[in-house]
């Protein structure tokens, strides 16, 4: 079994007049697959756990982008963009038998209908529709 871990973490509020850029994440915290062999801080901690729980099972771990930036304003697209393709690009790379955990993302829908590609209702949250680069008995965890 393979396991995805990532994380991409703030709060965004559109009533903030300044815009969350790519600077914000850098100085809140930023690491690129390497999160885990770093001490474990608010940003990466649940990488650590995922880690720890999935190696203790002999599970391989792909690890992808892990960061933060302090609540602010609406993520500047093209930041977004490019943070977000990171990851993608990542989970692409991991093939098609990777299981995911991509922790902290906000919105939490957003997250789950991006990586796992799911439908999504406001009622029941994402759905457990299949994805088209995972196996079968493949599982995304978005929390």
């Amino acid at each position: 079994m393979k396991l995805f871990i990532a994380g991409f973490d703030t709060e965004t509020n559109t009533f903030a007049p300044i815009p969350t850029g790519i600077r914000g994440f850098e100085e809140g915290f930023m690491a690129h697959g390497d999160a885990t062999r770093q001490e474990a801080n608010y940003a990466s901690v649940q990488l650590h756990v995922w880690r720890r729980l999935a190696e203790a099972r002999n599970w391989q771990v792909i690890e992808s982008l892990c960061t933060y930036a302090e609540p602010g304003g609406v993520i500047v697209r093209s930041v977004y963009e490019r943070l977000r393709d990171e990851i993608l690009e990542d989970l692409k790379k991991g093939g098609p038998s990777t299981s995911c955990c991509w922790p902290s993302m906000a919105p939490w829908w957003r997250r789950a209908m991006t990586i796992a590609k799911a439908t999504f209702s406001p009622r029941r949250g994402p759905s457990s529709a299949p994805r088209p680069w995972s196996a079968p008995n493949s599982i995304c965890i978005a929390m």
